[in-house]
């Protein structure tokens, strides 16, 4: 059986949440959207809020190679929007992640980006 773009997002975002829930996170949202854009993931730890990109590939040098400019860009729009909804983060640390995944691996990197301007 395959198993679709979409459903191999949703299963590798529920995998990134598992695993950062078992690292004393707290998940806030899964796919949180806007009209500029979209966030897999945004959690708390400590008074830090967490935006989080999830990226599956079969090999993990593609998974940690496939974050663009346009993509950060999208993900710093979306951040923005959370805030402006959410103005009782507005003192907590920002920081922008990326999980990556294979099928057999899962790497968080923190401060994978920061936000541009």
């Amino acid at each position: 059986m395959t198993i679709t773009a979409y459903r191999r997002g949703l299963l590798s975002e529920d995998r990134a949440a598992r695993f950062l829930e078992s690292k004393n996170y707290r998940i806030l949202h899964k796919r949180f959207k806007t009209s500029v854009g979209e966030i897999d993931l945004i959690a708390e730890k400590a008074e830090e809020l967490v935006f989080i990109e999830v990226k599956f590939r079969q090999d993990m040098t593609q998974a940690l190679e496939t974050l663009s400019a346009r993509q950060r860009q999208r993900i710093l729009a979306a951040a923005k929007s959370f805030l402006a909804e959410n103005p009782s983060f507005a003192d907590y640390f920002l920081r922008f992640d990326v999980v990556a995944l294979t099928p057999m691996f899962l790497q968080h990197i923190e401060n994978a980006f920061w936000q541009e301007g």
